[in-house]
């Protein structure tokens, strides 16, 4: 499980790799403005492009990589995970192989009045499995797309918004 301390690492290791990509560039572009002041073209353009290199260089390396794991890694915990509040309607009796994993293919209602248009698929892990004696009562799933990560009764008839 990623956690808090996870993405505060990546953001350290980030903010880093983006503070030594400026620290490298700096000396080339101090350098370019002294040739600049002396009136040396030739020199001053040639470290404002060795700059410039160092910079994309360096950022294309380390500070790139590092600041789209931090996004990956955001994007995990938080990007697709959202909470549903629905009837449980039907357990599946099968097993469903999805990314070498087997699941158990779950059917909450999000309806109120519990039409067949509010019924929604969900898949929870084997080993994790619902008991059949929860089935036509409410739960609350917290789910990452469709793969159901935590669920917990509800009294009857609480919807989202409604504690």
């Amino acid at each position: 499980m990623i956690t808090q301390a996870d993405l505060d690492q990546a953001a350290r290791v980030e903010c880093r790799e983006r503070l030594r990509a400026f620290l490298l560039c700096i000396p080339l572009w101090i350098t370019s403005a002294f040739f600049f002041a002396r009136r040396v073209q030739i020199l001053c353009i040639l470290c404002a492009i060795l700059g410039c290199y160092t910079l994309l260089f360096w950022g294309g390396l380390r500070w790139f990589p590092a600041r789209h794991y931090r996004k990956y890694l955001e994007e995990i915990r938080m990007g697709l995970t959202h909470d549903e509040t629905g009837m449980l309607v039907r357990l599946g009796e099968e097993e469903v192989l999805e990314n070498g994993v087997a699941f158990i293919e779950v059917i909450l209602n999000l309806y109120a009045d519990l039409s067949p248009e509010g019924e929604r698929r969900f898949l929870i892990d084997k080993s994790r499995a619902m008991r059949p004696e929860i089935l036509g009562k409410v739960i609350r799933i917290r789910a990452h797309g469709h793969w159901i990560v935590d669920y917990r009764l509800r009294e009857e008839g609480v919807r989202d918004g409604q504690e």
